[in-house]
């Protein structure tokens, strides 16, 4: 399976409200789209994604006359919805984790628990990878993108050693050797998650794509359109939050955000840190 999709009936509840034109900006393997297809009678749903793999798996599994399928960030939303011909939008879908394919395909580079090549670029397209990164940033860049990114106190420590062998990096385990040297063994596992998340959202200036695509949902948004948003750490969250406060004629339907139940976090532990938020625009 490509990836297992996180919280269905909490995201079809609050994205689908009657037949429009809606649109996944991070649509996969296809998973909430599937069913938001399911719900859809004469609509018209547009799937985003700027994985390559995720396109073509997408294209593979659906053959439906309702369904545009594109490539692209969704930091071009405006540019891509008016190359379609589409001026609004009732609902739009951002499911920000990591695909299961994503993180167990070897030469991707997002996991530490597999080795291959250093690049973890979502679009192969984007010109550095996370060694290129590495390579190219100054010791107090490095600790920046750590420390912001990352959110891991020891920044500092980490760029250091990280930026003394910065040259014989080439590969994710080459990066998880040198953060387990200078790490204690309790927290050489939440180190790693903080460390390869940091360079990963920099090399794919997912934040700064974050905000540009949320305020461009929300430009295209249909009145009484909705937007649910699905974020797996706090500072995808954060962003969120203060995107619907800031919005005017913006009202969020869940004061806090919707965590997955228990049964759902049994049968996919990936869920377990995934934090949904909607709103509606009136």
């Amino acid at each position: 399976m490509f990836h297992l999709p996180v919280m269905v009936k909490e995201v079809i509840d609050y994205l689908y409200h009657g037949d429009g034109i809606y649109l996944d900006c991070t649509a996969g393997g296809g998973g909430h789209l599937s069913h938001l297809l399911a719900k859809l009678d004469r609509g018209r749903i547009v799937a985003i994604d700027q994985d390559p793999d995720a396109i073509q798996y997408l294209r593979g599994r659906f053959q439906d006359p309702r369904l545009t399928i594109v490539h692209g960030n969704f930091s071009n939303l405006s540019r891509l919805s008016k190359r379609l011909g589409i001026e609004g939008y009732d609902g739009i879908l951002f499911d920000l984790g990591l695909s299961r394919h994503q993180i167990e395909t070897s030469g991707r580079g997002f996991s530490f628990e597999r080795d291959g090549p250093l690049d973890m670029r979502m679009d192969p397209s984007l010109p550095l990878t996370a060694r290129d990164l590495i390579r190219r940033s100054t010791r107090r860049e490095l600790s920046a993108i750590i420390r912001s990114f990352g959110e891991d106190p020891r920044s500092g420590v980490l760029a250091r050693i990280i930026w003394q062998n910065r040259k014989r990096i080439e590969t994710t385990f080459d990066l998880r050797r040198l953060i387990e040297q200078t790490t204690l063994r309790r927290y050489r596992k939440k180190t790693l998650h903080r460390v390869f998340q940091a360079f990963r959202i920099a090399v794919n200036h997912e934040l700064d794509n974050l905000k540009i695509g949320l305020d461009s949902a929300y430009q295209l948004l249909n009145r009484e359109g909705r937007i649910v948003c699905i974020s797996y750490h706090s500072l995808e969250d954060r962003i969120v939050k203060r995107r619907f406060k800031s919005w005017p004629g913006f009202e969020t339907l869940t004061p806090k955000p919707v965590r997955p139940t228990e049964e759902e976090k049994e049968e996919n532990p990936s869920s377990r840190s995934a934090r949904l938020r909607a709103g509606r625009r009136l």
